[in-house]
């Protein structure tokens, strides 16, 4: 089993939209879709139960990841429990996992890939220094024309002008690159 974490620059920035985009291009692999969430949400089963398309509420980001083809979706409070890995591996291709915090790499080959808006002046507090752990970064929006950001030489860079459309979110180049990897 691969896993490929997602996070973002705060909330609303891409992070579920980027993760169905991924599913959906790579519909020959069995999914497991990962929501961590540090706060009960309301709507949604309590943590640490799995989650399908049929019984999660329409809106909410675990019916997203399944809509887009997992075969599971799961609501978890951090940590992901080894034994939770672990049985994971046994139906899953892929493990997506949907964070704010870094996950341990562990046993599994890890992929770490965030999405934030171009202009860093929208990012939270904190997410540049996460730029030296990542694997790939997505940039959303028009790239601000008074400001050039700083990133590590070796991240590879894309650019999603329209965060919302899964088409424009997942360019050629990230699909190859993440391709790549699940390959692996």
């Amino acid at each position: 089993m691969n896993i490929l974490q997602i996070s973002g620059s705060g909330r609303n920035c891409g992070k579920t939209t980027l993760g169905c985009a991924l599913i959906a291009a790579f519909p020959a692999l069995r999914w497991i879709a990962v929501k961590l969430t540090p706060h009960a949400h309301p709507l949604d089963p309590s943590p640490q139960s799995s989650v399908s398309s049929v019984a999660a509420p329409a809106n909410k980001d675990t019916s997203r990841f399944c809509a887009a083809g997992a075969i599971e979706a799961h609501l978890h409070m951090p940590p992901l429990e080894p034994a939770f890995l672990a049985e994971s591996a046994r139906r899953a291709d892929v493990l997506l996992v949907e964070s704010g915090q870094f996950i341990a790499p562990g046993s599994w080959p890890l992929f770490h890939l965030a999405i934030a808006p171009s202009s860093s002046a929208l990012w939270k507090p904190g997410f540049a220094e996460r730029l030296l752990r990542l694997h790939a970064l997505v940039l959303t929006g028009p790239f601000p024309s008074r400001e050039t950001p700083q990133y590590p030489p070796t991240l590879p860079i894309f650019h999603a002008p329209h965060p919302a459309a899964d088409s424009v979110l997942l360019a050629p180049s990230l699909r190859d690159l993440v391709a790549r990897f699940l390959s692996s």
